[in-house]
């Protein structure tokens, strides 16, 4: 399948097992789901906002990274899970994340409900 960025649209993306890639940087999102299964996800979400974005990911087994615009609201609910939460470009109180950009503009809202591994929430 080919996208672009001019179609908005609502993504979600069930995974089986392995190793999956999931760039859609320059996609225009107005929501993504992912259900995880077991193995490795790479998500990127870095690219630029035009409006705000709407993510709710569960987790599976394995690791789970995600990459967030740089100089963008965020704000992620992080539960449940067994393993390890690393963060860059996020502070947290509990299981909230917010971004230490604090301008105007599209805010991303997530909702994580962590599996059994590794989450890396990176902000590039």
């Amino acid at each position: 399948m080919v996208f672009n960025e001019e179609i908005p649209l609502d993504l979600e993306i069930t995974l089986g097992a392995g190793e999956s890639i999931l760039d859609l940087a320059d996609l225009n999102l107005e929501s993504f789901a992912l259900k995880m299964g077991a193995g490795a996800a790479y998500v990127d979400l870095s690219g630029a906002l035009d409006k705000d974005l709407s993510v709710h990911i569960q987790g599976g087994v394995g690791e789970l990274t995600v990459l967030l615009p740089l100089d963008t609201n965020i704000n992620a609910e992080i539960t449940g899970g067994l393993g390890e939460i690393n963060t860059k470009g996020l502070d947290h109180d509990g299981e909230i994340f917010v971004s230490k950009y604090s301008g105007s503009g599209p805010v991303v809202n997530i909702i994580i409900e962590a599996g059994i591994g590794q989450l890396n929430l990176l902000v590039q």
